[in-house]
């Protein structure tokens, strides 16, 4: 692809690239395939690539930042975090100015997880309700089920319990209907939590 310019091209085996190293938890590899990503896609004026890079990039900040937590990094942890929540903020507003409220709606649900590890609930809440309203009235049944689990842990840690029993039946009964069973499974484990 680089000997023919073929930079859309290139751009998209860059983000195959960082997902490989994403699922090898080579993090720093991953971001910095990512960030090759987003400066050709820049380059080429290609904005909903950007803006999928830029959620990428965010989901490798918020991972990178874990890592630094489970170490007892917190300060590392926190910046993390932080450059995880503006990268993911960059992109829900290229996602806006281009209608992909597919994209919005993710980027939302991304930065509700953020927050969460911030330790900002109310904020995380209000981008989870926003990211669920979106999933249901476009109809994105799974991403609505997966932010309401996240408000179901939220409602449970926040004492609750009968909110956060109703988010999981829900969250189950979607789940049960697609017939993603690993996520069935999670769902009757955070029931029998609660």
């Amino acid at each position: 692809f680089e000997t023919e310019g073929a930079k859309q091209q290139m751009a998209a085996t860059l983000g195959q690239m960082a997902s490989a190293y994403m699922g090898k938890g080579e993090y720093d590899k991953a971001i910095e395939y990512e960030e090759r990503r987003l400066a050709l896609s820049r380059e080429i004026g290609h904005e909903e690539g950007q803006a999928i890079s830029l959620h990428q990039l965010s989901i490798l900040y918020m991972l990178k930042g874990d890592e630094a937590a489970r170490r007892g990094q917190q300060q590392a942890a926190s910046r993390f975090h932080q450059q995880a929540l503006c990268l993911s903020q960059e992109a829900e507003d290229l996602n806006r100015k281009l209608g992909r409220e597919s994209g919005v709606a993710a980027n939302l649900h991304q930065q509700g997880l953020t927050l969460v590890r911030l330790n900002r609930p109310a904020e995380a809440w209000e981008r989870f309700r926003e990211s669920l309203e979106i999933s249901r009235r476009i109809g994105n049944e799974a991403g609505a089920a997966d932010t309401l689990g996240e408000m179901g842990k939220l409602l449970m840690v926040d004492g609750r319990m009968g909110e956060a029993i109703a988010a999981f039946k829900e969250v189950l009964e979607i789940y049960q209907r697609l017939g993603l069973w690993p996520k069935v499974a999670i769902s009757l484990e955070m029931l029998g939590l609660v």
